[in-house]
C-alpha cells in the first residue's frame, strides 16, 4: 500500500496555515488526532457528510481510526480541493490550491509565533470580508429605530422574528445570536443589532459564519481591563467616611488575612501553556467554543463541565482569563481524582485577580499610636463581616443567575434541537415517500425483469434442446461418417485389388493378343500355302483335263483330280473370321470337337459324299426344258464317272477328311499321280 506524501509536499506554500489548523486540533502535540476530534473539526468546512467520509477514507487508507500529521494535512488538502470545485482524489493532492476554509481560525506562520506573539492580520482582506460600510450602517440604524428600542435595547423576541424572516438554518441563526449578544443579556443594543444584521446578510451571501467575532465587528472600545469582584456601593461610601475622621489619630486597622490559592505555581505554569495554545485570537481570553474540545477530552460529563464553567466564569462574561482557565482545569483534575466541584467557590479557590482588596488605602498603620477607638474597631469589623456576607450572597445570586442562564440556554438548545428534529422528521417523511415510490418502481422493474428472465429461461431451454438434438445428430453423423469412411477404405482396398487384377488381365489380354497375332500370321501363311497348293493342283488338273479331252482318253484322269474342291477364300477375310472366333459358313453350328485348328478352313465335314450333299444345285436352271428332259447334256450321270470311279488302294475317298492335317501322310496326293 502506497504511503501518504509528506506534509510539506501536501501544504506547499500554505504550510503556516496547515500548521495552525493542526495545532488547533492537537494543541499538546500528541502526534495523533482521534476520529471524533478530526470529524468535529472537518465539519467546520461546511462540506457534506458524503464528501467528508471520502476525505476520511483517503486520509486514513490503513483504517487505523486516527490521523497523524501527514494524514491530517492530506484531509485538509482534500477539503481545499472540494471547496475549490476540484475532484477529491489522491491524483490532485499535489495541486496548488487555496488553503481550506475552516471557519474563523486564523492561520499563523509557525507554532512559536502562535504561542509567543499575536498573528499578523491582513487588514485589507478582513476589511473586504467583514467591514461594515457607511450605507449598510445607516440601513441597520434605520432598521434598529423601526423596532422601537427601549432604553437603547431591543428584546430578543423582537429580533427573533426578523432573523427568522431570513430563512437561514436555525443553527446558523443561533450562532449569529451568540456572536451578536456579546454581554449575554438576551437583548441587543445598537452595535449588537448592527453585528447581527451584518452577519445575516453575509450568511445570505454564502459567507461562512466565523466562530468568534471578527475585529471589524467588535465594539469601538474593547474592554480588556482587569476584572475584579464588584464592591458594594454602601461599603465603598462607608469605608472612607469612617476612616477619614480618624486619619489624625491613625488607628491601627489589621489587614484582612490573605489566603493562598488552590492552584500551585507549577500547575499555573502548565495551564498557562495550554491557555496560550487555546487562545486563538490572542486577546487574553478563551471562549467556550475555544476550550470546548479541551474540556471534552478530559472525559468529564458535560453537566459537570457546565457547572465548572459557571463557577469559573465569575463575571458571567462568556470568557475566561488565564487564572479562570487554570482554576477550571484544576477543578477538572479534582473531579478526575473523585472530588466533586463545590456548589460555590471558596475563598481559596477565587483567583487572586478577583479577590477584594483590603480598604487600607487611607489608613496609615502606626504602631506607636497612643490612642485606639474600640467603637471604631467594632464598626470596622461589622462592616467587614457584612461585606463578606454580601459577597457570599452576591456569589450565590450570581450562581443562581448562571444556573438560570444555563437552563435557559439548555431550553433554547432543546427548542432548537426540537425544531431541527421536526424539520428532519419532515424531511425524512418526504424521503420516505420518495423511497416508497422508488421501492414501488423497483418492484415493478423486478417483476418485469423476472418475467423477462423466465422468457429467457424458456428460450434457453428450447435452444438447449436444439443444441442437444444437433449434438445427437452430429454424433450420429459422425458415427455414420466413420462407418462410411471404413467402407470407403474397404472399397478402396477392393478397388486397388481390382485394379491390380485388371492390370494382370490386361497383361494377359496383351499376351493373348500377341499370341493370337502370331497364330493369325501362321494361319495366313498356311492358307497361302494351301491356296498355292490348290492352285497348283487345279492347274495340274486343268492340264490333265485338257490333255484327256484332247486325247479323248479320260482314263488318265484320276478320281482325286476330279474331287478337288477349291476354296475361294480371301486371306484377309479368313483372318477376320479367325479373329472373331467363327466360320462364315457355320454361324449357326458349333465347331466340331476337333483338335485341328484349321478344320474350319477345309469346308464342311464330308463323310465320303459330295460336299453339297444330295442337293441339286441346278434344279432352278432357267435353260432346262421340262418337255425335253433328255435334252440336258448333264442330266445323265457323269460321263467321266467310269474313268475316275476306281481309286487306287490306300487313298481315301476325300482327301480333306476332318481331323486330318493337310500333310498328315504322303498318300494324301496319291490320286494326283496315276
Amino acid at each position: 500500500m502506497a504511503s501518504l506524501p509528506s506534509p510539506t509536499q501536501v501544504s506547499g506554500i500554505h504550510t503556516g496555515t496547515y500548521e495552525a489548523y493542526y495545532r488547533q486540533v492537537d494543541p499538546n502535540n500528541h502526534g495523533s488526532i482521534g476520529a471524533l476530534d478530526a470529524a468535529r473539526f472537518l465539519k467546520k468546512s461546511g462540506l457534506s457528510d458524503i464528501i467528508l467520509s471520502k476525505v476520511w477514507d483517503l486520509s486514513d487508507p490503513a483504517g487505523k481510526g486516527y490521523l497523524n500529521k501527514g494524514g491530517f494535512f492530506v484531509a485538509l488538502k482534500l477539503v481545499a480541493l472540494a471547496q475549490s470545485g476540484q475532484e477529491v482524489n489522491m491524483v490532485n493532492i499535489m495541486m496548488d490550491t487555496a488553503p481550506p476554509k475552516m471557519g474563523d481560525i486564523v492561520p499563523v506562520m509557525s507554532v512559536h509565533n502562535s504561542i509567543m506573539s499575536p498573528p499578523v492580520i491582513n487588514n485589507s482582506l478582513l476589511t473586504s470580508d467583514w467591514a461594515v460600510k457607511a450605507a449598510e450602517r445607516a440601513r441597520y440604524d434605520q432598521l434598529f429605530d423601526s423596532l422601537q428600542p427601549l432604553n437603547g435595547m431591543i428584546p430578543g423576541n423582537k429580533v427573533k422574528g426578523l432573523l427568522m424572516d431570513s430563512k437561514l438554518p436555525l443553527d446558523t441563526l443561533g450562532k449569529i445570536w451568540d456572536l451578536a449578544d456579546q454581554d449575554k443579556d438576551g437583548m441587543l443594543d445598537r452595535h449588537e443589532f448592527m453585528v447581527a444584521m451584518h452577519l445575516v446578510y453575509k450568511a445570505l451571501e454564502k459567507y461562512t459564519i466565523p466562530n468568534s467575532l471578527p475585529p471589524e465587528l467588535m465594539p469601538p472600545v474593547k474592554r480588556k481591563d482587569p476584572i475584579s469582584v464588584p464592591v458594594l456601593p454602601g461599603a465603598v461610601k462607608v469605608m472612607p467616611n469612617l476612616v477619614m475622621p480618624v486619619e489624625s489619630t491613625k488607628p491601627s486597622v489589621p489587614p484582612l488575612p490573605v489566603s493562598t490559592w488552590v492552584v500551585t505555581a507549577d500547575e499555573k505554569s502548565k495551564y498557562d501553556t495550554l491557555f496560550h495554545q487555546t487562545d486563538v485570537d490572542k486577546d487574553g481570553f478563551v471562549s467556550g467554543f475555544e476550550i470546548k474540545d479541551v474540556f471534552l477530552r478530559s472525559g468529564v460529563t458535560q453537566s459537570v463541565l457546565a457547572h465548572i464553567w459557571t463557577l469559573c466564569d465569575i463575571k458571567q462574561s462568556g470568557k475566561l482569563n488565564g487564572e479562570q482557565f487554570a482554576l477550571a482545569m484544576w477543578l477538572i483534575n479534582q473531579k478526575l481524582q473523585g472530588l466533586d466541584p463545590p456548589a460555590a467557590l471558596t475563598s481559596e479557590m477565587i483567583p487572586p485577580s478577583f479577590r477584594s482588596k483590603p480598604p487600607i488605602d487611607g489608613v496609615i498603620e502606626n504602631n506607636n499610636a497612643p490612642y485606639s477607638n474600640p467603637e471604631l474597631d467594632m464598626i470596622t469589623k461589622d462592616i467587614e463581616e457584612l461585606a463578606r456576607e454580601k459577597h457570599i450572597l452576591e456569589t450565590d445570586i450570581a450562581q443562581k443567575e448562571a444556573d438560570i442562564k444555563i437552563k435557559n440556554g439548555e431550553i433554547k438548545s432543546l427548542q432548537s434541537e426540537l425544531d431541527t428534529l421536526a424539520a428532519t422528521l419532515k424531511q425524512l417523511e418526504n424521503q420516505k415517500g420518495e423511497a416508497q415510490k422508488r421501492l414501488n418502481d423497483l418492484k415493478n422493474q423486478k417483476t418485469a425483469v423476472e418475467k423477462e428472465l423466465n422468457d429467457i429461461q424458456e428460450l434457453l431451454e428450447e435452444e438447449q434442446a436444439k443444441v442437444d438434438n444437433l449434438r445427437r445428430q452430429a454424433d450420429e453423423q459422425e458415427h455414420t461418417l466413420k462407418s462410411q469412411e471404413d467402407e470407403l477404405n474397404s472399397k478402396k482396398q477392393e478397388l486397388e485389388g481390382l485394379k491390380q487384377e485388371e492390370a494382370g488381365l490386361a497383361q494377359q489380354q496383351k499376351d493373348s493378343r500377341n499370341q493370337l497375332d502370331n497364330l493369325t500370321k501362321n494361319l495366313q501363311d498356311t492358307q497361302l500355302q494351301i491356296s498355292q497348293e490348290q492352285h497348283r493342283q487345279m492347274n495340274d488338273a486343268v492340264v490333265m483335263y485338257d490333255s484327256a479331252i484332247s486325247s479323248g482318253d479320260t482314263s488318265s484322269v484320276g478320281d482325286a483330280s476330279l474331287n478337288i474342291t477349291p476354296e475361294f477364300r480371301d486371306p484377309e477375310y479368313s483372318r477376320i473370321v479367325m479373329v472373331n472366333g467363327g466360320s462364315p459358313i457355320e454361324h449357326s453350328k458349333a465347331l466340331p470337337n476337333s483338335k485341328d485348328p484349321f478344320s474350319s478352313l477345309n469346308g464342311p465335314a464330308d463323310s465320303g459324299g459330295d460336299a453339297f450333299g444330295n442337293e441339286n444345285l441346278f434344279k432352278n436352271d432357267p435353260f432346262k426344258n421340262p418337255n425335253h428332259p433328255t435334252a440336258d447334256p448333264f442330266s445323265s450321270n457323269d460321263g467321266f464317272g467310269a474313268a475316275f470311279s476306281a481309286k487306287p488302294p490306300g487313298c481315301p475317298k476325300q482327301p480333306w477328311v476332318p481331323g486330318q492335317t493337310l500333310f498328315a501322310e504322303p498318300s494324301l496326293f496319291c490320286n494326283l499321280h496315276p
